[in-house]
């Protein structure tokens, strides 16, 4: 679902730097996801970092959460690494989550898909779980 979602468009972190800020402890999801990243292509740090084009203690920093995601980050690991749309979706959605905001393009949206996205962010806290559930249930084809 994400994954047609163009949330690229990551905002200006607190200290008016280019990316989101993370302030979690310890390895973060999306650390974990780095890391398993460079499993998978039998790679250690200093080999991502260089294709990433940032230093290895950059690439620790946000992978510990300490320090902020570089805006073109996911962009270039889809470039760099062969992710399937699944993983592409749960990097995204990491980086959205620590972020604390998701953006939506509404100009790539028919009317109708602007008015649900719209009323879903001014709706979504009065959710139950059971209703989170449902709607989920309905978007991912299981109701």
């Amino acid at each position: 679902m994400l994954a047609k979602i163009k949330i690229l468009d990551i905002m200006y972190s607190k200290e008016g730097k280019q990316g989101v800020n993370m302030k979690t402890k310890g390895v973060t999801n999306l650390g974990k996801k780095l890391r398993k990243i460079r499993i998978d292509n039998d790679e250690i740090s200093s080999d991502m970092a260089r294709k990433l084009e940032i230093s290895v203690s950059y690439l620790s920093a946000i992978e510990n959460g300490k320090r902020n995601i570089p805006k073109d980050l996911a962009e270039k690991l889809f470039k760099i690494y062969q992710l399937s749309d699944n993983d592409k979706e749960k990097i995204l959605q990491a980086i959205s989550i620590y972020s604390g905001e998701m953006r939506i393009r509404l100009d790539s949206l028919n009317e109708k898909q602007q008015e649900l996205s719209l009323l879903y962010a001014r709706e979504i806290s009065k959710l139950s779980d059971r209703q989170i559930e449902k709607i989920t249930g309905y978007l991912n084809g299981k109701e």
